[in-house]
């Protein structure tokens, strides 16, 4: 009886195992994409700053990036304060 028991316990803790890994691999997963995500924002935000400076107007920006005109305040508010 004890040898059932413990080969339950130890496919228990194989598939604790498993299922932990799994996790780790998904959140490892999303902080990669966070992190394009957030590459992409900063490149947009370095692009509306330098299309300003080339004389673009805030609604030319935002058609350019694909983003709102609010968005695009936003940054270059940011960009001014920095």
């Amino acid at each position: 009886m004890s040898e059932f028991v413990g080969s339950d316990l130890e496919r228990y803790l194989i598939e604790a195992e498993e299922d932990f890994n799994a996790r780790i691999a998904d959140i490892r997963h999303m902080e990669r994409e966070e992190g394009r995500e957030e590459g992409v924002l900063d490149e947009k935000k370095k692009t509306a700053a330098k299309l300003l400076r080339k004389g673009w107007s805030i609604e030319e920006i935002a058609e350019f990036l694909a983003v709102s005109t609010v968005d695009v305040e936003i940054w270059l508010a940011d960009e001014t304060r920095n």
